[in-house]
Formats: C-alpha cells, structure tokens, sequence
C-alpha cells in the first residue's frame, strides 16, 4: 500500500498517527483507521480549518456529514478519539467527542440442510468449459464450499490457504492469512479430510508445499474472492435461493452466510452436547479467529432460531399471563 498524503493544515500529525497505528495494530486495524483519517483529513481542508485546537463544532459536523449505519460511524468516532487522544501528547488539542455505542444489526441468512445440499450438488456438476484463467475452477468450486461449511473459514483466508499449511494425516489447516492477523488451527471432520486428500492429489498439490491450494491459472497466484463470489451468486439463482422482500440489514444468501451457518450448527451441537452457551462462545471464538467474544457475540443474532424448543416452552408458560391489545389488565 502506497503512503497516502494528508493535505490539511495538520496533515504531519496525521501522518505520525497513521505511522503509529501501522507500527500499533493488525494491517486490516491500520487501512480502517487510514480510511476514516482521509475523510477527516479531506472535511478538515474542505472547511478552512487552519490548525490549532479542534473546535467541538468542527467534530461534530464531520460526524454529522458521514454516512452509513450507526456501527459504521461508531468507528469513525472510535478511530478520531485515538486520534485526538495521540494529537494531546503531540501539545495539540481538540473537542473529544463520547464514544458511541456500537449495535451490530445485521442479520445473517441462515442455509437450511436442503438448501446446502443443492448448493453442493450444482457444484458438483458445474460446467465444464476451459477458462485460460481460472482452468482449476471445476474442481475448486465444491471443495471451497465444503471448506467453508465444514469449518466455518472466512473466503479470503480460505483462498490464502497453501499445501504447507495442510496436515492431511491430522486433517487440520493452518490458517495464516487472517482476519487481525490471529494465525491458528482449524481441525476438519475426518469426511471431509479425506475429500480435501482426494482433491489435493486430483490437483497435482502432494510435494509442493508452496503451492496455494486454489490456484488461479498457476500455483503461485491464488484465486480472488470475485472468481468465487460470481459463480456461488450463480449457484444460488440456480437453486431457487433468494430472500423475497428482505428487511434493512438483512444481507441475502451469500458465501459469508455459510460462516454464520457453521456458528448456528455448532451451537446447536454444542448445546445439545450439554455444553453451556456461555461456555461455548470462547470456544468457538478462538475456533473462527474473531478478535474478542464481541465478535462472536455477533453470531446470536439468530438464538431464537437456536433454541426453538425453550422458546416453545416460554411461550407455553406465558400464556394467558400477558393480555391481549384490548383487554382489560387485571
């Protein structure tokens, strides 16, 4: 990544943040918080703002002119305290504004076991036409998806995926190209590491440990997220999947559902193994890689869905205790 130029009358100071943050956190951490200094850096110089303390009136009407969901600016305000708070230690100041609270409400599609079924199965026999580009892509397509629903793996890091980091007797990936840069192991079904073993020979992969498991048209170059995002989307219209009428925040069938279909599986496992859920949240945490247990605490969004047969019996135990609209409380 190229070293972006601030233009604003504190753009050295700018500068020195970005210089600190890319020495402080994960590269991902870094490329958001250079994100939202560009927009300040860009409001600042748009309005004449010519150094000295930052006035609360400036603060606040470039929060105002951000746009996106509350999550979304949350961030914003997030990274220009850190900002402000290292501005102070530099001899300058400015208005630092509360932080917000952050709601996730995004609501995550959840594939049903007919549904994954149809999905694999037009995988399977996707058709076979020679790309000069993508000339592996018959036989990379099931298996990314069976990798994805099989151990919850985000795309990106699955493509990143090399034969090194493959342990086929064990049937555990090493995952090194990740979300906040959290290496870790990712154990597979034994099914599905004998699928793996069955690919990997059909790709030519066994003694080439350099070698990225997806390749594009070489083993050095690995697919891109679009090459498989296109074809799933096209996966989908073929199955009938689609959300009709879909509500704010509701995403839609996508590859990142299969993620969230891994979390609700396993929860379900999980619970039915007798394992409490507020036991089984760092568990799988450390599993997917996720910064905290915030991160994962984003995955219940769907614990109605988890617990169908409590949620019969509250309903069971509340009936009759709330009155209907109209009736008279007791």
């Amino acid at each position: 990544m190229g070293t972006y130029e601030f233009r604003s009358s504190i753009s050295e100071e700018l500068s020195m943040f970005m210089n600190f943050c890319k020495a402080s956190y994960a590269e991902q951490t870094y490329r958001m918080y250079l994100g939202h200094m560009k927009s300040l850096d860009c409001y600042l110089e748009a309005n004449g703002f010519n150094g000295g303390y930052l006035s609360d009136e400036l603060v606040d009407g470039w929060i105002s002119s951000l746009h996106g969901r509350d999550f979304t600016i949350s961030g914003y305000v997030t990274a220009l305290r850190c900002f402000l708070r290292f501005r102070l230690g530099l001899g300058g100041g400015g208005y630092i504004p509360p932080s917000r609270k952050k709601t996730y409400d995004y609501t995550p599609y959840i594939f049903t076991d007919d549904e994954v079924d149809r999905i694999c199965e037009i995988a399977d026999n996707y058709p076979v036409r020679y790309n000069n580009k993508l000339p592996y892509i018959q036989l990379e397509l099931p298996m990314v998806i069976r990798i994805l629903c099989g151990c919850g793996t985000r795309l990106g890091e699955t493509l990143s995926i090399r034969m090194a980091d493959v342990d086929l007797d064990r049937n555990v990936i090493t995952m090194r190209t990740t979300k906040w840069d959290k290496e870790r192991f990712v154990p597979m079904h034994l099914h599905l590491g004998k699928i793996l073993e069955k690919y990997c020979r059909a790709m030519g992969l066994i003694g080439k440990p350099d070698a990225y498991i997806f390749p594009r048209a070489n083993y050095n170059e690995p697919l891109e997220q679009f090459d498989m995002r296109n074809r799933f989307n096209l996966i989908l219209r073929l199955a009938g999947i689609s959300l009709e009428g879909r509500e704010f925040q509701e995403r839609g069938p996508c590859m990142h559902c299969l993620r969230h279909r891994f979390v609700f599986k396993s929860f379900r496992q999980l619970d039915t193994s007798g394992i409490r859920i507020d036991d089984a949240v760092p568990i799988l945490s450390v599993y997917l890689g996720h910064y905290d247990l915030t991160e994962t605490e984003k995955y219940m969004k769907f614990s109605a869905q988890l617990f169908p047969e409590e949620m019969g019996r509250f309903e069971s135990f509340s009936e009759g205790l709330f009155p209907e609209p109209g009736e008279d409380c007791p």
